[in-house]
């Protein structure tokens, strides 16, 4: 257990403190760095939105990078997101809170347009297209699939 503290607090320190001493990319780039046979990624809705300028230059990064996308029905998406927003998962909204933010979040479920621009900057084999229901009700399916994407075996996987 004190190891897993010290890891937990160097990762902390790494993270926090590293911005101070290192350039962006090489500070970016230090988050990444596995150990064994790990693969790392992050993931966030925000790259849905991200203009031409930073996909091109987040790919600049490392030109073999993988991008799984996840689709889900887009009203369930908007809800999801005016819940997050407005701390009021599940509640009843104003129809103008409603309004104000599904506005907003109108970009986020243009998937179309989102994902060609992200294969103007990766070949297609490097995109995984899949559904966020599929997490849900195949999820088997939906494992092997990531699986086979990310050239990992089920043992690979903790």
């Amino acid at each position: 257990m004190i190891r897993r503290d010290t890891d937990n607090l160097r990762w902390y320190l790494k993270y926090y403190l590293g911005r101070l001493y290192l350039n962006p990319e090489n500070w970016y780039a230090s988050s990444f760095e596995p150990t064994g046979h790990q693969i790392c990624g992050e993931f966030t809705p925000d790259y849905d939105v991200l203009p031409d300028s930073s996909i091109e230059y987040m790919m600049s990064f490392n030109k073999h990078m993988r991008i799984i996308y996840l689709i889900r029905n887009p009203i369930e998406r908007d809800w999801s997101m005016i819940s997050m927003f407005t701390m009021n998962p599940g509640g009843s909204l104003p129809m103008s809170v409603v309004q104000k933010y599904t506005d907003r979040f109108q970009a986020f479920s243009n998937y179309l347009s989102n994902l060609k621009r992200y294969l103007k900057y990766i070949p297609p084999e490097n995109l995984f297209l899949g559904f966020y229901e599929d997490i849900l009700f195949h999820q088997k399916r939906f494992l092997a699939a990531l699986q086979e994407f990310l050239g990992v075996s089920e043992e690979d996987i903790i």
